[in-house]
């Protein structure tokens, strides 16, 4: 049996690895210790949507460490001499976080993804086809799988299937589910 390492599970006493990982490189950014529970926000509110600091770290990250270091750089980017870590700083950096592709197919992915969830395969096949045209193939909906871009999400359990959790292919049965991380790049974060 293949083992992979996850970042997206508890240690059961702090929660989230990956929100240790987050505290434990804030606390030593510093040369002097500082208290992270006072440096740090604890709630990050978009619109009537307040999540927890770990919630927001599975939702705008790919929940590796890299990411965390990506996140703190772009926090440090945007306000580089901030006394605390707020939630005004933490949102700046949010444009920093997102992914990078081609200018003509990142322009199509937004003009087709304008949902969290697809029922199928076939309905974002559909949903892209006005703007990729005949680029719109089944290699390219599972070539977005194993880059993380989209998943699996199985809605009778509520159980979601990733590419980085160790899954290697869509199942037929699951519905297609935007990952959190690209909703905000996306402008589907409400809908």
């Amino acid at each position: 049996m293949e083992k992979t390492l996850s970042w997206i599970t508890t240690d059961g006493k702090e929660g989230q690895l990956i929100k240790e990982v987050f505290k434990r490189k804030v606390e030593h950014s510093f040369r002097s210790k500082i208290d992270f529970d006072k440096f740090v926000t604890p709630n990050i509110s978009f619109g009537s949507k307040t999540d927890t600091l770990e919630e927001f770290l599975l939702t705008n990250t790919w929940g590796q460490p890299r990411d965390v270091v990506r996140l703190l750089n772009s926090i440090q980017k945007k306000s580089p001499n901030a006394a605390t870590m707020d939630e005004d700083s933490i949102k700046a950096s949010l444009d920093e976080l997102g992914v990078s592709y081609g200018p003509k197919i990142l322009q199509a992915l937004r003009l087709g993804i304008n949902r969290k969830t697809f029922s199928t395969k076939q309905h974002l096949k559909d949903a892209l086809a006005p703007t990729l045209g005949d680029k719109t193939t089944n290699a390219l909906i599972d070539e977005f799988f194993q880059l993380g871009l989209i998943g699996g999400y199985n809605h009778q359990n509520g159980h979601y299937f990733w590419a980085h959790r160790g899954e290697n292919f869509l199942k037929g049965h699951h519905q297609i589910r935007i990952h959190h991380a690209l909703w905000n790049d996306f402008s589907i974060r409400d809908r």
